[in-house]
This record gives C-alpha cells, sequence and structure tokens, in this order.
C-alpha cells in the first residue's frame, strides 16, 4: 500500500467502514466523518489525480455507484 491515499484513508490496512464494492468501485464512510450519509466512493486501480487520463467507464463507474447508494 503505497498510496499517501490509501495510507491516510486505511492507516492500517483495513477496510472496516466499506459498506458497497463492485468490480471498480467501493464506497466507504471515510474515518473522522461521523455525519450520516457522509460517503466517499473511490475507485479501486489507483491513479494520482483526476488529471489523469482515467477511461471514461471508470468514471461512469464512479457516477454509476453513487447513484446506487445515494437512491438505498
Amino acid at each position: 500500500m503505497n498510496c499517501p491515499f490509501c495510507k491516510t484513508t486505511f492507516p492500517l490496512g483495513s477496510i472496516d467502514r466499506k459498506f458497497y464494492e463492485d468490480k471498480n468501485t467501493m464506497a466507504i464512510l471515510e474515518p473522522g466523518q461521523d455525519s450520516r450519509g457522509y460517503t466517499l466512493v473511490i475507485l479501486k486501480e489507483h491513479y494520482e489525480d483526476l488529471t489523469d487520463d482515467i477511461p471514461d467507464d471508470k468514471l461512469f463507474a464512479i457516477i454509476k455507484t453513487v447513484n446506487k447508494i445515494a437512491r438505498e
């Protein structure tokens, strides 16, 4: 786990606040945020930042996940 984001979000390597996962994305309750409904949706595949050439199907996967969990 060399990703700075993962080190910050999952300091001990565990994802104990994960509540949704599919082949491209996962949704977690962000550590330190206890507000009901505050959710972080991330891609499983790593990218340096949003300016990377993230494929459209991966961006669509994020939108699809956000839509799905927002309706639950």
